[in-house]
């Protein structure tokens, strides 16, 4: 049915192109549905196979994108069809098809000519169809990219490598990680990136994949951008069994931000997370420690219990005179965001209006 309108509309028109408000020709429409029939009627009646959508899309990147191998197959045998075009986002057919997922796409577009891309112009990121299958933990696709890449590896070639293991570390596909530390990532290496994988899987509470990469020699004190560690981010997400992995393995439990304005446990307290806060705690916290100390963050966030946590451990620990600046700067606070029970709390415990 949807053949012969096309044909049609042609015949009646006399033109294969249209204009409409999204700036999609009929052949980009049919192939991201996956029309073939249309898609082989509008390229004999003479379909610009290379026309850009406002998002500089094509009728084959909307075909890759969504997994249509026959509309790609029409589209490539047309014999004008430039596979190399990239999208606004810097995609092209080959990174789009791996992001999709379908091998048989992949292979069928190397087979014609498309050449795995690592570096990308213009962008504050680089991409290319490895990482975007790393991404999606399509662990079939990243072995046949793999199976591309030469023996010895060049230095873009890690790069791309290690920003793979970061991109599957973010949903924890330990399945692709394994792949890549087989044939040599390197859990290790300075880049421009602002994350690292360990840092990412920490932050995303991916045990197994945390202790993947630790025992594949992972720094457990290298920090991100934000200047956090792998135990700073499981602190601060709540992640009480990657943050017991990390400090069972010697992660350094009272580590600052270079800023010194932060620690596990002023991120944890922030969170209210009181369970990893004792265990923090009880790995040799300091809790005077920050900017802002662990006490300051837990009352900025109202956090009850973990307020109550922090006070006792204090006045066991410290003389009221070591910990009266630290309960004077609560007290503070709490007045200022109005919560009573916790002025009650720090009063008790002897801070004072100063």
């Amino acid at each position: 049915m949807y053949e012969d309108l096309a044909k049609l509309i042609v015949s009646r028109r006399n033109s294969d192109e249209f204009s409409q408000q999204s700036d999609n020709t009929p052949l980009m429409e049919a192939c991201n549905c996956g029309h073939v029939d249309v898609v082989r009627t509008l390229i004999q009646a003479g379909a610009d196979v290379n026309a850009l959508s406002s998002t500089r899309n094509t009728a084959l990147l909307y075909a890759c994108a969504s997994g249509h191998l026959e509309c790609i197959k029409d589209l490539v045998n047309s014999g004008c069809c430039d596979l190399t075009l990239r999208n606004e986002a810097g995609h092209d057919a080959l990174m789009e098809a791996a992001n999709f997922g379908d091998i048989e796409i992949l292979k069928f577009l190397i087979e014609h000519g498309a050449k795995p891309t690592y570096t990308m112009d213009g962008t504050d990121y680089k991409e290319s169809a490895l990482t975007l299958a790393a991404y999606k933990g399509h662990c079939e696709v990243v072995d046949f990219l793999l199976s591309l890449m030469p023996k010895e590896k060049s230095a873009q070639d890690e790069e791309e490598l290690h920003t793979a293991l970061m991109e599957a570390a973010m949903d924890g596909h330990v399945g692709v990680a394994k792949l890549l530390l087989a044939v040599g990532s390197k859990v290790n290496l300075s880049t421009e990136s602002f994350e690292n994988p360990l840092t990412l899987a920490s932050c995303g509470g991916h045990l197994e994949y945390v202790a993947l990469l630790c025992d594949a020699g992972a720094n457990l004190e290298e920090a991100n951008d934000e200047g956090f560690t792998p135990l700073m981010e499981a602190s601060r997400e709540g992640h009480y069994d990657v943050v017991k992995y990390l400090l069972d393995h010697g992660a350094n439990v009272n580590a600052k931000t270079g800023d010194g304005l932060e620690t596990s446990l002023t991120l944890a307290s922030s969170g209210g997370f009181l369970n990893i806060v004792e265990l923090l705690v009880n790995r040799g916290g300091d809790l005077t420690l920050g900017d802002r100390t662990p006490l300051y963050e837990a009352c900025q966030e109202c956090r009850v219990e973990v307020c109550k946590f922090i006070i006792s451990c204090l006045q066991r620990s410290h003389p009221l005179s070591e910990i009266q600046k630290d309960l004077n700067e609560a007290l503070f606070c709490v007045v200022s965001i109005g919560n009573e029970e916790l002025c009650d709390l720090l009063i008790e415990s002897g801070a004072q209006i100063v």
